[in-house]
């Protein structure tokens, strides 16, 4: 029985819904995660939404604009956790799939621009990593991967104006966001772009100095202010310190590291964007570039695409969730090549199958498995959640063979599938054996027992950014560094690694962070 290819777009969209959200709380936040909670929560406790700090020092890495995004989830969900933390992640890879789908349409038909936003929601890196966090990446990548199609489409339409003034936008939107990154994407797209293009001079024309022009008005207005607020601090060397710290130019690399990230780094790739960068096997052929400058805008995602690569291919210390905003171009290039060895039914297409096939097949006998494996014997009603799991993987693995021009949409069903079994099966499991799960129990613990007392860090004594959160959101007060220690009745975490307790003070009490499982000790002045 063929079902008709509506099903599948219906079915594909509706798994979204509990593959993205089934335990989106759960885990305890990461050290990354926390930095922005706590800048963010910070804000709401000052009332200074231009400053960003952490632990009541001025904080310089980032911008604040997603600061304020997480506030405003703050503010619609009514409090203050993992959940309303992770919550903009999801909308904003739902406006990200959507302005794939958007852009796709204007060039393909709608199967192609579906499947193409599809790929890039259930590729590896994303369904079962950055979908889950806290993260900036998605967010900024969307309005990256927007800049991008925003300077194409309106140079096809010859729209110069429009291209430079929405562009420049977009690109102050994603500066507040990041920072000096955009710089580097916008200056390196325009320039690549208009030089392919023969039309160099166009970024001498006035519609271009008015593209500046929105962005300095944007960018300049914020920090005009922040520097009035804030005198005779280093911003700016702070946000230039964290572009340069994944360099070869910082001095916590050295030429090794580099030569190995070089011959690695396409590996790295190809592994965390499985399973689609399997469809690489395409793109080996002679007349590669021929097919891709025979179509503007697979030429278009190509050059943009190698144009921005190689800045990360030449950074030593760097994420795949810093190259989100360039995956769908290179997606899309895929997904065209697989279209003409599905067509000609060609034996890299038949590879892909069976590869394909396979790993639906794995997905469904690991899901049996779970029922038998002793670490998850904790789970509520395992044998109930792996089979509703497994067998609609085993069903979708029939249909997937007998039905060839569906096969894509099916696959992508079946990652759906599988990331709601991760929901239901990993994430429980990693939530009551990690570590984490205790010290964030022992974080707020701290913060419920101290919560009317005066509380703070010794000097720079180093409290995780994860149990700093939760100890400042539980008391509903900032946790401030006090490098004077001169209050008699004030409570202060000091980490006895790198400082000794003050013949003044004694221990009342001591908590255990993530990092390096340290001990912290919490003293008081002995009155």
């Amino acid at each position: 029985m063929k079902l008709p290819l509506r099903f599948w777009y219906i079915l594909a969209i509706i798994l979204c819904i509990p593959a993205f959200l089934i335990n989106l709380d759960l885990i305890t936040l990461n050290e990354d995660e926390a930095i922005r909670a706590l800048v963010a929560l910070e804000m709401r406790l000052s009332g200074d939404f231009i400053t960003p700090t952490l632990n009541d020092t001025l904080y310089y890495a980032k911008p604040p604009l997603y600061n304020w995004l997480l506030n405003i989830s703050f503010y619609l969900t009514g409090q203050i956790n993992e959940f309303s933390l992770r919550l903009p992640t999801i909308l904003f890879l739902g406006l990200f799939a959507g302005s794939i789908y958007y852009y796709s349409k204007k060039y393909y038909n709608s199967e192609y621009a579906f499947v193409n936003a599809f790929l890039f929601l259930t590729c590896g890196r994303v369904l079962f990593w950055d979908s889950m966090l806290g993260y900036i990446d998605i967010c900024y990548s969307w309005i990256t991967f927007m800049n991008l199609m925003v300077i194409f489409h309106c140079h096809q339409k010859e729209k110069f104006r429009s291209l430079f003034l929405l562009s420049f936008f977009l690109a102050a939107i994603g500066f507040m966001l990041k920072g000096l990154p955009t710089l580097l994407f916008q200056s390196l797209s325009l320039l690549v772009f208009f030089a392919y293009k023969k039309d160099l001079k166009r970024l001498l024309s006035k519609e271009f100095f008015y593209g500046i022009s929105i962005f300095i008005l944007i960018v300049g207005t914020y920090y005009s202010y922040y520097f009035y607020s804030n005198p005779n601090n280093s911003a700016i060397d702070g946000l230039v310190d964290q572009s340069t710290r994944r360099t070869l130019i910082h001095d916590k690399h050295d030429l090794w590291d580099f030569i190995v990230h070089i011959f690695t780094y396409p590996f790295e790739n190809m592994y965390h964007f499985l399973p689609w960068s399997i469809m690489f096997i395409y793109i080996i052929r002679r007349d590669l570039f021929k097919i891709i400058y025979a179509n503007e805008f697979l030429k278009y995602c190509f050059v943009i695409f190698m144009a921005n690569i190689i800045v990360y291919w030449v950074s030593i210390e760097v994420y795949p969730r810093y190259i989100l905003m360039l995956i769908p171009l290179q997606l899309s290039i895929f997904l065209y090549f697989h279209k003409i060895n599905y067509e000609k039914e060609s034996k890299l297409y038949k590879l892909f199958t069976y590869f394909s096939l396979a790993l639906i097949l794995f997905g469904a006998g690991l899901n049996f498995y779970f029922i038998f494996w002793e670490q998850l014997n904790d789970i509520n009603y395992p044998i109930q959640k792996s089979l509703l799991t497994a067998i609609p993987l085993i069903l979708i693995a029939i249909y997937f063979y007998y039905n060839k021009p569906q096969r894509i949409l099916v696959f992508i069903c079946a990652l759906l599938i599988m990331r709601i079994s991760f929901n239901l099966f990993v994430i429980p499991d990693r939530y009551q054996n990690d570590l984490a799960t205790d010290y964030k129990k022992q974080a707020i613990t701290i913060g419920e027992k101290y919560r009317n007392e005066d509380f703070r860090i010794f000097e720079g004594s180093k409290i995780d950014y994860t149990s700093s959160f939760y100890i400042s959101n539980t008391r509903n007060k900032i946790t401030p560094r006090d490098y004077k220690h001169e209050s008699n009745s004030a409570f202060f975490v000091i980490d006895t690694t790198r400082y000794d307790i003050p013949e003044d003070f004694v221990k009342v009490d001591e908590f255990q962070i993530r990092e390096a499982n340290k001990i912290l000790t919490i003293i008081k002045k002995n009155n």
